[in-house]
């Protein structure tokens, strides 16, 4: 009963519009989910210093983005996803924050503060808990909303950029791992 209330509450804000960024909304129906998992897999770069409490955590290159399914339109982001190749144990119940974005975020330097710019884009945040444990073939973490769950409506495109930094700090770090984003959404 619970989810049916929630996805009417979502759907009666996707028709209104309310958390709208420029775009307007199809009104879809969010309590079906269409599928819509999309992931992005970036490699760390070559250190293998732990982050602190604060750090970005950002890839050897290019720029951290995935796709929703609607041009213009509206997407429930329901649920993320963080996983870790690394088999060292670094990852273990660490938490990670991951902002949301409209556009590239920028000012961001691996392990040196989190301290982005483009807050007039910014969407929402998840933060993401791994697994106490390192499974063979590495570490996992469930990501859930910080507040209120992002309901994303964009002006024009399909991408949405994202930003991470350590919420906890990590161990040691195997060299050029990877970080893989998993997005579930109801569009």
């Amino acid at each position: 009963m619970k989810n049916v209330l929630s996805a009417l509450c979502v759907w009666a804000l996707l028709s209104s519009q309310a958390f709208a960024y420029g775009g307007s909304v199809t009104q879809p129906h969010p309590w079906t989910d269409s599928g819509s998992d999309t992931s992005q897999t970036v490699t760390l770069g070559s250190s293998t210093t732990a982050y602190s409490v604060g750090n970005a955590i950002v890839p050897a290159s290019g720029t951290q983005s995935f796709s929703i399914v609607n041009t213009a339109g509206g997407a429930l982001l329901q649920r993320m996803r963080l996983i870790s190749n690394d088999t060292a144990g670094a990852w273990a119940a660490v938490s990670v924050n991951i902002d949301l974005w409209t556009a590239a975020p920028t000012g961001l330097t691996d392990h040196t503060a989190y301290a982005p710019s483009g807050t007039s884009g910014w969407i929402g945040q998840f933060q993401c808990t791994f697994s106490n444990l390192t499974y063979g073939d590495g570490a996992v973490a469930d990501c859930k909303p910080i507040g209120v769950q992002p309901i994303v409506v964009l002006a024009s495109g399909t991408t949405i950029y994202w930003s991470a930094y350590a919420a906890t700090a990590t161990g040691a770090i195997t060299a050029s791992k990877t970080l893989t984003l998993v997005e579930e959404f109801a569009n």
